[in-house]
């Protein structure tokens, strides 16, 4: 990802704008040396997914097509009887006495 400084957009924005076009996930300006906006170029036909841009910029991954199956539950759960499960319950809603 390619960025650039406020300052470099207000003096070379044609430049910057033309970088903008050729990245999909654009180009980050920066502000004091902290990120504090993107541009991102529009194309016409088909535009870009949220999830595309994204993936693009490394903040997400699609699932696995064929995932690994879950090793069996266990025989015993962490509670023992349903009056416990339900107090359990009643405390995480919490509706605490």
């Amino acid at each position: 990802m390619i960025t650039v400084t406020k300052r470099e957009l207000n003096q070379n924005t044609a430049a910057v704008l033309a970088q903008a076009q050729e990245q999909v996930t654009g180009v980050v300006i920066l502000e004091r040396g902290v990120p504090k906006w993107q541009i991102i170029p529009l194309e016409t036909g088909t535009p870009i997914s949220s999830l595309a841009l994204l993936e693009a910029q490394g903040l997400a991954t699609r699932a696995n097509p064929n995932p690994v199956p879950w090793d069996e539950l266990p025989d015993t759960l962490p509670y023992k009887t349903e009056t416990e499960m339900i107090e359990m319950l009643d405390w995480v809603r919490g509706e605490r006495f």
